[in-house]
């Protein structure tokens, strides 16, 4: 049988159609069940959401990329999709990992400034309009994270960023190894489940934050990839050269990209090689939460409570208490024995 009747759009009239946000917030779920590693995640994720709803006043859309969950992440993602919550919606059968994800979302966000973070990011209040003061001073910027993360002077993908403050004789410059909060970097290590003495020993053994002020806006020459903003500008710049370097990056064995598999540094490699900027805020302003509801009172001492508008709905005590048990769970060698028994048996489970 067919067609019957005419399109309602197909017509000469002009009809007008809404456009999108300047600003588009992204993130990638992967949730695939509800036990083991994954046990709290889902919790995790409402309370991302959450914060991000909560703590955040100018307008966006905001893009989900669900990458192969459970049912019950399905449904409530498509519940906060009917809610109005979210304005794309996109579901894969199969996990794509960050690797191929990544490209989708950043291919399909209309903004021109885009936001991405892992579903596992709480936001802080003020995230995003003390963003947008760093980006509006430095509009060089192809990855700018809301917190200050400290890390080594050799790291690799900060040349650009470097050569571009040096260039720019208006910018305050100053050099220290103790210049991002202590308090900062304590938080951090606390919620990727290192010690502090280890996390130094390992991550900071050769440590030098650089802070950059321009007209009473500052910020820390650096950035990580759970959370970050970019611009289409930024993206546009590097999507043609995107897939060759991905595909060589996850082949590579060098120490630096181990986990390159699930999410090679495509996109920082590539800003630095076309000369965009990597920073950061220089408040912590976002905490990441990793596979638990955190303890604030523990991980965010600085805070006040008060002052959120959501937060953890488990009780504190027994946070401290679990954590305090596990503590030979936190030992690095036997971390990275575990993670290597979890992929393997991941992979059997879900990728085979």
């Amino acid at each position: 049988m067919g067609r019957v009747g005419y399109h309602p759009m197909k017509t000469s009239e002009v009809i007008e159609m809404s456009l999108p946000k300047k600003i588009t917030i992204t993130t990638l779920v992967h949730i695939p069940e509800l036990f083991g590693f994954w046990e709290n995640s889902l919790d995790v994720l409402k309370l991302s959401l959450s914060s991000l709803f909560a703590h955040t006043d100018q307008e966006f859309d905001f893009m989900v990329f669900d990458n192969g969950s459970c049912q019950e992440v399905y449904d409530y993602l498509s519940e906060q999709y009917q809610n109005g919550n979210i304005q794309y919606l996109f579901f894969s059968e199969k996990n794509l990992r960050k690797t191929d994800a990544l490209p989708i979302i950043f291919r399909e966000a209309p903004g021109e400034i885009i936001c991405y973070f892992d579903s596992d990011v709480y936001f802080l209040p003020n995230w995003l309009d003390e963003s947008l003061k760093v980006l509006e001073k430095f509009p060089e910027i192809g990855m700018l994270t809301a917190c200050p993360v400290a890390r080594n002077k050799s790291s690799f993908m900060f040349k650009s960023t470097y050569k571009g403050v040096s260039n720019l004789d208006k910018v305050e410059k100053k050099i220290g190894n103790n210049l991002i909060d202590e308090e900062y970097i304590v938080s951090h290590a606390l919620s990727v489940g290192v010690g502090i003495s280890d996390y130094k020993e390992n991550r900071l053994n050769e440590r030098e934050d650089f802070l950059i002020t321009c007209d009473g806006v500052s910020a820390f020459i650096t950035a990580v990839d759970f959370q970050y903003i970019t611009t289409k500008k930024a993206i546009d710049s590097v999507k043609n050269e995107w897939n060759d370097l991905q595909i060589n990056l996850m082949k590579s064995k060098v120490k630096h990209l181990r986990g390159a598999q699930i999410g090679p540094p495509t996109f920082q490699i590539l800003t630095d090689k076309y000369g965009f900027w990597k920073l950061s805020t220089k408040d912590y302003l976002v905490h990441h939460m990793g596979n638990r509801l955190p303890d604030f009172s523990v991980e965010l001492p600085w805070i006040d409570l008060t002052k959120l508008k959501v937060l953890p709905n488990q009780n504190q005590k027994n946070i401290v208490r679990r954590h305090n048990k596990n503590i030979i769970l936190r030992s690095t060698r036997l971390r990275r024995l575990v993670k290597k028994i979890h992929l393997w048996t991941y992979k059997f489970l879900y990728e085979n």
